[in-house]
């Protein structure tokens, strides 16, 4: 029930903003965001042939509706913002003059309109981008994920508070460079005889990546998940 009710209102959100209060028409309407349209367009043609798909992924429509409204978002609120600032306030005004005049209430629809645009873009590409693994793992066998290697080196008994739990340490490599030891766990609470992973998370600007631990196997293997998310941050 998301999507029906979303997009009609992330179209609206672009449109209304250039609207006049029960004058404008269509055409009107038409002319003032055929830029913004075009420009939406091909942002997200661009953004779908430059950022890279994860190794399980593929090219989804979904994928390229979301980059599309993504970009609709930010390009129709620069369009109301050119506009704006570019015919309003007297003849000669230089826009930065127009600019402070602006109410603060303007300036927060503004961002709050780009805002969404950048969220909608970050959501998109978390999930149409992402790469996932599950399988077994032994100690010492490497998996790769989206150009990172992942390698169990040794797992480690560990006493909480209130649980006892394993902890594998997982070599994460890319290029043949190390780059982090994650150490994911699985515990076992004492009260109530509760198993439960703890994933262990890398974050970074571009990716995160997580590593939890299933079902043990046997005394060298793990059933293990693997995420590289990309711009979650």
């Amino acid at each position: 029930m998301f999507i029906p009710l979303v997009v009609p209102a992330l179209v609206l959100m672009g449109a209304g903003p250039m609207a006049r209060w029960k004058r404008s028409t269509l055409p009107e309407l038409r002319t003032q965001l055929r830029w913004a349209v075009a420009a939406s367009g091909a942002s997200a043609l661009l953004l779908g042939w430059l950022l890279p798909l994860g190794d399980d992924a593929a090219w989804k429509p979904s994928t390229a509706f979301g980059l599309l409204l993504a970009a609709w978002c930010v390009c129709s609120t620069l369009a109301h913002a050119g506009k704006r600032l570019g015919s309003g306030g007297e003849a000669g005004t230089p826009w930065h003059r127009r600019a402070a005049r602006q109410p603060r209430s303007w300036w927060g629809m503004v961002l709050a309109h780009a805002g969404i645009g950048v969220f909608i873009f970050g959501a998109t590409l978390a999930t149409g981008f992402e790469s996932k693994r599950e399988l077994t793992l032994a100690l010492g066998q490497p998996v790769t994920v989206q150009g990172f290697e992942f390698r169990i080196t040794g797992f480690d008994d560990v006493a909480g508070p209130n649980y006892d739990a394993q902890r594998a340490q997982v070599q994460v490599s890319r290029s043949g460079r190390p780059l982090r030891v994650l150490q994911p766990e699985k515990r076992r609470y004492r009260a109530q005889e509760m198993p439960l992973s703890q994933a262990a998370i890398d974050t970074g600007l571009l990716r995160d990546l997580f590593v939890a631990l299933g079902e043990r196997i046997d005394e060298r293997s793990w059933t293990v998940r693997i995420q590289v998310k990309p711009f979650m941050a």
